[in-house]
């Protein structure tokens, strides 16, 4: 997934959300703030770096997308405060997992290599909250526990295999 791309979009989205003043009341919606802010600055570092998590893109910029649309309330009646907050989360949930699956293949593919402190709130967020489980059997816990370990010593290994054999 091509971030930069995106970049104005995710820029713009952690300004709504910071203008919000949600961020500050819940910590799953500052951690989405602050990946959303962190993705907008450092997308170049993601883009051909997170391949097996190309196929997340489209639900990631739909999330996004609909984030935005909620929080600049485009067409609508007003808000209640309640309904706003439960769409804002909601919203915030699905990018918070897409995001730490995105920051977990950049780091299993630097090799557990130093990560900026984002990635490191968002990741250990993730794996603390209580929210998902390595064995809840759920796409998303399955997918960060599972299967992106398992796709990137599979390319690691494939790599090492071609270079032996044009060698």
């Amino acid at each position: 997934m091509p971030f930069t791309t995106v970049k104005p979009l995710l820029a713009e989205a952690e300004a709504l959300l910071d203008k919000s003043g949600l961020r500050h009341s819940d910590e799953l919606i500052d951690i989405c703030c602050i990946g959303l802010g962190h993705l907008a600055r450092e997308g170049s570092a993601y883009s051909g770096a997170v391949p097996f998590c190309t196929a997340i893109a489209p639900h990631f910029e739909n999330e996004l997308m609909g984030l935005m649309r909620t929080l600049k309330n485009e067409g609508r009646e007003p808000i209640e405060p309640l309904s706003l907050y439960g769409e804002v989360q909601a919203r915030a949930f699905a990018l918070v997992e897409d995001m730490a699956l995105f920051m977990r293949e950049k780091k299993l593919r630097d090799g557990g290599g130093p990560q900026t402190t984002a990635e490191e709130r968002i990741l250990s967020y993730f794996e603390s909250c209580g929210n998902w489980y390595a064995d809840s059997g759920e796409v998303v816990t399955d997918t960060y526990y599972k299967l992106l370990p398992i796709a990137v010593m599979r390319d690691f290994a494939d790599a090492k295999t071609k270079k032996r054999i044009h060698h």
